[in-house]
């Protein structure tokens, strides 16, 4: 929607409106609609020039009439076209940028406009004249758009990709490994018992080391013993010996 202001509180001012909208912003004539208080109001022209998918983009041109010191409002309704994935911009979650309207119009008056005469270059000119039979030419420029339009899931493909390499790798490995691989029978010597008797089996061997610290100990302090005794045996021989 755009709206005209004419402040002028005597003179009606004649207003060129004029929108070029790409091809995939499907504008409906028909739903075209100028409103000036709430008041439908006709074109003075009209010229309209459809789009064509992928080719032409749509145009509109119209001349009004803004009455003194009102507010005309221009609206129409749209449809969004679908595009093909390669179509979209690199980043489409953006959106599409539509250009500005464009609106033209002849000022009887400067008052409040500072500009140069259609027929005059120079800026200092417009400040000494505030009429002129030719009119002082205007233009405006709306405010752009940014449309969101329908945007496919571009992390599609590359899920897909992932997704059939890994099944293609999953077989064709199993596929490899059958095809290539040699059985050979083999004879095993593993005691049966699983996980409990592996357990129990190195309980078993920490006792038997122990044990076997302990008959070592045993027999050192045998060897030492024995030592001792032959000691004394060899006192009391000397002792005899010398009596």
């Amino acid at each position: 929607m755009c709206h005209l202001y004419n402040n002028d509180p005597v003179n009606s001012i004649r207003v060129v409106y004029m929108e070029t909208v790409p091809w995939y912003i499907r504008l409906y004539l028909h739903t075209l609609e100028v409103t000036n208080s709430v008041k439908l109001v006709a074109p003075d022209k009209q010229l309209y020039t459809p789009g064509k998918d992928r080719g032409n983009p749509y145009s509109m041109e119209l001349v009004l009439t803004l009455p003194p010191n009102s507010v005309t409002s221009l609206s129409i309704q749209f449809d969004k076209a679908y595009l093909k994935w390669t179509e979209h911009p690199p980043d489409a979650n953006i959106g599409f940028h539509i250009g500005s309207a464009v609106v033209t119009a002849k000022m009887l008056t400067s008052s409040n406009y500072t500009s140069p005469a259609q027929h005059q270059s120079l800026l200092a000119e417009s400040f000494s004249q505030h009429s002129s039979d030719q009119g002082f030419f205007l233009r405006l420029y709306t405010e752009p758009l940014l449309i969101q339009l329908p945007t496919p899931d571009f992390s599609m493909p590359y899920n897909v990709i992932c997704l059939a390499c890994t099944v293609v790798a999953i077989g064709f490995g199993s596929l490899h490994n059958l095809t290539t691989r040699r059985f050979v029978a083999s004879e095993t010597n593993k005691k049966k018992g699983g996980l409990l008797r592996r357990i129990l089996d190195k309980f078993r061997r920490t006792k038997t080391e122990d044990e076997k610290k302990d008959e070592d100990e045993k027999k050192e302090e045998q060897k030492e013993e024995e030592k001792e005794e032959e000691g004394k045996k060899k006192k009391t021989d000397l002792s005899k010996k010398d009596r």
